[in-house]
């Protein structure tokens, strides 16, 4: 076992966002600020089930490179179809995290962290090597459908495997947000 978690807001050292629009949700800025995006990150988003957050957070910053959505279902990817410097990938992220790409930033959404509870630790693992020495991913959990207690059991069981894959972890929620939603912020340190 690793270190202790860390519960708390981390305090990001600048964002690189800008707003674009009034549209822009307020989980949208707080996915931006946790993962520290910047225009030249390199940013794939695991999961297409929750498209609103990945189309949220490219209206807050310009990425110089496409933002790469992985999902295995057809009709989930389908919704970002039109949407602007976005490149689709239609697979598993257990086998898109195979491959040998470096990326700078990682969105991992509740549904590819509720799927395939046998190759969770695998894919957590594959995520923490390519993940570039100071880079982040967030796993965005939803509580809406828990009760309180069982949703905080839940991402600090999660969050908890996101440690032991070898992150620094730090427990967030977004406060005022409609649904709630546990935030589990990976850090991977620039020496690793």
């Amino acid at each position: 076992m690793g270190e202790a978690l860390t519960l708390g807001v981390p305090r990001p050292s600048g964002t690189g966002a800008r707003s674009k629009s009034n549209r822009a949700v307020p989980f949208g800025r707080r996915l931006v600020e946790l993962l520290e995006l910047h225009p030249e990150d390199l940013l794939v988003g695991l999961g297409a089930s929750s498209s609103s957050h990945c189309l949220a957070m490219r209206e807050l910053v310009s990425l110089r490179y496409q933002m790469v959505i992985v999902d295995p279902l057809l009709k989930r990817l389908v919704r970002l179809a039109s949407a602007p410097s976005v490149r689709l990938v239609e697979m598993g992220a257990l086998d898109f995290a195979r491959y040998p790409i470096q990326w700078d930033k990682i969105l991992l959404d509740d549904a590819v962290a509720a799927e395939d509870e046998d190759g969770m630790d695998e894919l957590l693992s594959l995520l923490f090597k390519r993940l570039r020495a100071g880079g982040r991913m967030i796993a965005v959990l939803s509580a809406s459908a828990l009760t309180p207690s069982a949703a905080l059991e839940r991402s600090m069981a999660f969050a908890c495997r996101v440690r032991d894959s070898g992150f620094e972890v730090i427990f967030d929620t977004v406060p005022g947000v409609p649904h709630r939603w546990n935030l589990v912020v990976g850090s991977k340190r620039a020496s690793a």
